[in-house]
């Protein structure tokens, strides 16, 4: 492995471990699955929309923009991947019925 791909793969675990610490505050914050899986794809898309339109807001003389984007970034990823976890449930529900 290149110096350059080890440094991606290093790079990239750190995201993904913020990424797991994100979905872990959402859940504290909002109640976990039990209300997750009270909300439809719709919903979803428009918690995800939210957080894009923040990013579309941001002011250019923002001294530090990089930083608010990266976190509505994460935001968005966390959203997508509590709503792939809530359709799983849903269709893991369904297959046992």
């Amino acid at each position: 492995m290149t110096d350059t791909a080890s440094y991606n793969n290093t790079k990239l675990a750190g995201i993904l471990s913020e990424l797991v610490t994100k979905r872990q505050a959402q859940d504290a914050q909002w109640g976990g699955p039990e209300h997750d899986d009270t909300h439809d794809i719709n919903n979803w898309i428009d918690f995800i929309d939210h957080q894009l339109s923040k990013i579309l807001a941001l002011d250019d003389t923002n001294e530090e923009p990089d930083e608010e984007v990266r976190s509505r970034l994460l935001n968005v990823a966390a959203l997508a991947i509590a709503a792939v976890q809530s359709i799983d449930r849903y269709h893991s529900k369904q297959e046992i019925e």
